[in-house]
């Protein structure tokens, strides 16, 4: 197979709500600056496959602020979800 013979099809790639999702997750992660600028540019293209989309979601989902520890408005999800993490 050449590489002329791809086309834009020939992959699947992710839908772009699920891409604009865990864009706006960047935001309450806790990764730093730089590493939220270049996922969010490279999420941006709209052109992920849904391997790299995995590998990028596993990222910003465990690098979730805590957001009872880090004094932010939380509810009773969260409340739920951190009594589950900490009792597990």
């Amino acid at each position: 197979m050449k590489f002329s013979d791809l086309n834009e099809n020939s992959y699947e790639k992710v839908d772009e709500s699920k891409i604009s999702y865990l864009i706006g997750l960047l935001y309450t992660s806790g990764l730093s600056n730089e590493i939220k600028e270049l996922l969010e540019c490279e999420l941006e293209t709209f052109d992920i496959t849904p391997e790299r989309y995995d590998e990028l979601s596993r990222v910003v989902f465990d690098s979730q602020l805590d957001r009872i520890n880090s004094g932010f408005m939380y509810n009773q999800t969260d409340i739920s979800k951190k009594l589950k993490k900490e009792i597990l």
